[in-house]
């Protein structure tokens, strides 16, 4: 894939989607960003959410070009993803980080400022937010499911390499191009005042730390107390008695969790749905594609505050079915966590989703020097199947078996 890196001399001003604007801040975060500038709504809600910080001294640069480590930087914060400086280049972590891991960044050659420090054109930009962070819950862009891509003037022009991601963009509502034609402009460069646009349209806009301000020891009651706080849950009354929470995002409502007492103790259930059109199979899989992996990922933040990464990773694992066989059963990578607290995927109650069981932190004389496991299976499995597995250090029973469901 060839780099297109050239400068042009184009006005975009208004190359993302516009149909939903912040607010203009009364007051802004930075002296070079008036409450007047356009973009103003944007970039301070960036730097609200501790994504953005300027230069220093008052300065964000809202014209200046955006390179491609400070993309980086940006996704790997709105994830959690560990950064470091290494080598004497200060975005290091984070460039190596969507290049090896993510896969988010075709490589450019060696991780340096020379190859990286380097303004970051539409097309790359938009391809390694839509492989990376995707559209999240809160994206305030109108979805146009209908738009193909012959309805993109330039779509050819667009590296064969960024086409797809590109696309996925415009029908997300995250651009409409540069004019009223939807052209994209795809090797346009970048400004800073466009980035924090487009990171806010896709509706990132707090790094990880800001967004799960939690300490490490929260009981499941405290965990169900700091979500229903949020604001993105809905409380409703459970058929079988007892309260759950039910996301209310158009694109993730689909995942609930309830606190319940169950024989092995008190424990936190989070259901991911599937949607199903009835008569006519499954038909949309929402509550598994990314934007409720984050829901999810959020959780467990909660639940393993001291290790967001290997949490996200483990709930990853899960959700892609990275299976390997054992005792004539499949099951995804396993990931253990020595804080006392047992984690446990699988399906419930006969609906077809995935359940994530989580015990109470330290229950009495029950969970204090187990293993933490983290595991599904597929078909839904019974405790007593379950009984010689040695790779649980203790079996979790299965809840009572009433089905749940989906919203």
């Amino acid at each position: 894939m060839k780099k297109h890196l050239r400068v042009l001399s184009v006005g975009l001003a208004l190359s993302v989607c516009v149909g939903s604007f912040p607010a203009r801040a009364a007051s802004s975060h930075f002296t070079d960003v008036p409450s007047t500038h356009w973009a103003s709504g944007f970039i301070n809600k960036m730097a609200e959410g501790g994504l953005i910080a300027g230069y220093g001294g008052g300065i964000y640069g809202p014209e200046d070009n955006f390179n491609i480590d400070q993309m980086a930087t940006i996704i790997c914060s709105a994830l959690g993803a560990p950064q470091k400086n290494q080598n004497g280049y200060w975005a290091y972590g984070a460039v190596d980080y969507c290049v090896n891991t993510l896969k988010c960044l075709p490589s450019q050659g060696a991780i340096t400022a020379d190859n990286y420090a380097v303004p970051c054109t539409r097309e790359l930009a938009y391809y390694m937010l839509m492989t990376s962070l995707g559209v999240s819950p809160e994206a305030t862009g109108t979805p146009n499911n209908t738009l193909l891509p012959s309805d993109i003037p330039d779509y050819a022009d667009i590296d064969t390499d960024y086409q797809q991601a590109v696309w996925k963009a415009y029908k997300a509502g995250l651009t409409v191009g540069v004019d009223d034609k939807l052209t994209f402009q795809p090797k346009a460069l970048l400004d800073r005042a466009q980035a924090a646009t487009m990171f806010v349209q896709a509706g990132w806009t707090k790094a990880s730390e800001v967004a799960s301000p939690v300490t490490e020891g929260m009981s499941v009651d405290e965990i169900y107390a700091a979500l229903k706080a949020t604001g993105d849950w809905n409380e409703v009354d459970n058929e079988i008695g007892g309260k759950r929470l039910v996301y209310k995002d158009r694109y993730t409502g689909n995942i609930t969790v309830e606190v319940k007492d169950v024989m092995v103790g008190h424990i936190m259930e989070v259901t991911l749905y599937e949607k199903t059109l009835e008569g006519k199979g499954l038909i949309d899989y929402s509550a598994f594609k990314y934007p409720g992996r984050q829901v999810a990922k959020g959780i467990l933040e909660k639940v393993f505050p001291t290790q967001s990464y290997d949490a996200y990773m483990g709930m990853k694992s899960v959700l892609l079915q990275e299976t390997y066989e054992y005792g004539g059963f499949q099951y995804p990578s396993v990931l253990r966590w020595y804080d006392g607290r047992e984690f446990l995927c699988g399906t419930s109650g006969g609906s077809h989703c995935l359940t994530i069981y989580i015990s109470e932190l330290n229950d009495e004389d029950a969970y204090n020097t187990d293993k933490a496991v983290i595991r599904s299976s597929s078909p839904p499995i019974t405790a007593p199947m379950l009984v010689g597995v040695t790779m649980m250090s203790r079996l979790l029973s299965w809840t009572s078996g009433k089905s749940i469901k989906a919203p």
